[in-house]
């Protein structure tokens, strides 16, 4: 009887420095974290949106980064708050925007504004399909035309709100993929 507990003894042991290694090992791995999903809700005096900003062309700058809108109708002003997550595990400030509603009705919401002194925002809230998109633009004007980044930024940008979690799984699979 004295051997069994021994070796029972022994054996949830080495079991248990298995699990403390496992454990140790699984929190030192960096991972990207998942991104919400992509959430449109509105009424007839209040819109929002939750997702994650990609440009059409596929060239992100930020991957990871997250963003809310919230409009309301009565002050006809949309709050844009955007959350960017650098090297997989720092989050960068909080961005908060505010811009001016263009149009409301039935079918779209159109909010105008500037985030930079030389760049417009366009962004189109599509109530019947949920669809979200946006237009980035440099003005154009002599302050702005003489301005570093000029030759770079002549074409706007057109972007689209997506699924951050879509976009996070997808990310995941890359980086699998390359590191084979």
């Amino acid at each position: 009887m004295r051997w069994g507990r021994l070796i029972f003894e022994a054996v949830l042991i080495v079991a248990l420095a298995l699990t403390c290694f496992s454990l140790y090992v699984e929190s030192t791995r960096i991972r990207s974290p998942f991104l919400p999903h992509f959430i449109f809700a509105h009424d007839k005096d209040s819109l929002s949106v939750t997702g994650t900003w990609r440009r059409e062309d596929g060239d992100d700058a930020w991957p990871s980064q997250t963003t809310t809108i919230d409009c309301e109708r009565a002050t006809r002003r949309c709050t844009e708050a955007s959350a960017v997550i650098a090297r997989d595990d720092r989050l960068m400030p909080i961005d908060l925007h505010t811009f001016e509603i263009t149009q409301w009705n039935d079918s779209v919401v159109i909010a105008r504004g500037s985030t930079a002194l030389c760049i417009d925002e366009i962004y189109e809230f599509h109530l019947t399909t949920k669809a979200v998109t946006g237009l980035i633009s440099r003005k154009r004007n002599d302050a702005c035309n003489s301005s570093p980044g000029t030759a770079q930024a002549k074409d706007p940008v057109r972007m689209r709100m997506v699924d951050g979690y879509e976009e996070s799984w997808a990310i995941r699979r890359s980086a699998r993929t390359s590191a084979r």
